[in-house]
């Protein structure tokens, strides 16, 4: 994969995203706990696709009503 330049981005929203998607089947609830900022310089799409890997892996392997918290702290 080719490397993309590093942008500015806040990552609780780019999780929140993903866990909106993730959870809207209904089967499993999405919490998003944010503490601080959570601004920082990477690349989105390489951002994107470990939290998806890992809110995936949190809900196929959940109970259904089951929730699943992503939290995500920064400094202040």
């Amino acid at each position: 994969r080719r490397a993309t330049a590093a942008v500015e981005l806040d990552v609780a929203a780019l999780s929140a995203d993903v866990l909106d998607t993730s959870t809207a089947s209904g089967d499993v609830v999405g919490d998003l706990v944010q503490e601080g900022c959570t601004k920082v310089c990477a690349d989105p799409a390489l951002v994107r696709r470990v939290v998806a890997n890992l809110v995936s892996n949190a809900v196929k392997y959940n109970r259904r009503g089951g929730r699943v918290e992503v939290r995500v702290t920064g400094s202040s």
